[in-house]
């Protein structure tokens, strides 16, 4: 949970697109959201709308639920 925080704030501090956990933009049917890797398993799959972050996944890989 500490990680997953730590990438919260700096997705807050720093834009979607910069910063901890080595952001990529999705592509497909998640086009228009983000990933970080929380750790080498999992992922947090994001999106910046307005001043808030949406998250749809905090866990594995996306695609692997």
């Amino acid at each position: 949970m500490k990680r997953i925080n730590a990438l919260l704030r700096d997705i807050a501090r720093n834009g979607q697109g910069a910063g901890i956990g080595k952001a990529e933009t999705l592509k497909g049917r998640y086009s228009g959201w983000w990933s970080r890797r929380i750790d080498v398993a999992n992922r947090l799959v994001y999106r910046v709308c307005d001043d808030r972050v949406e998250i749809i996944s905090c866990r594995t890989h996306y695609g692997d639920h």
